[in-house]
């Protein structure tokens, strides 16, 4: 392996470590929340090729399916997330809380994932 691709590999390590590493701080997040969060509203939002945007429930099995992670894993995390605000359950449906703010996270990601940060070694 030549060292142009190791450089691009650790390139691509540090934007997503500093993209956990920004949701960590600027809203308490770990890892698995983050994924969570993320997965909940993806499986939320159903962007057609029409002008409507269709919202749907997801629950708890299709969020551990979707990540390949324990369901006990999923519950624990889902409550956490209801406690900082950032999801709602509704008799076991499981919706992003805002979808402005989904949107804003997502691009958010984007953005560090376009930008490299360097982390402190």
């Amino acid at each position: 392996m030549d060292t142009r691709t190791i450089s691009q590999a650790k390139r691509n390590i540090r934007s997503l470590l500093s993209i956990v590493d920004h949701f960590r701080c600027s809203l308490g997040l770990n890892i698995d929340e983050l994924m969570i969060y993320m997965t909940v509203g993806d499986l939320n939002v159903s962007a057609r090729k029409t002008e409507f945007l269709y919202i749907r429930p997801t629950n708890m099995t299709a969020v551990a399916y979707s990540l390949n992670i324990p369901r006990e894993t999923v519950r624990r995390k889902i409550k956490s997330l209801v406690d900082k605000g950032l999801l709602k359950v509704r008799n076991r449906e499981i919706f992003v809380a805002e979808l402005d703010d989904w949107v804003a996270i997502s691009n958010k990601m984007r953005e560090y994932g376009d930008t490299p940060v360097a982390l402190a070694s």
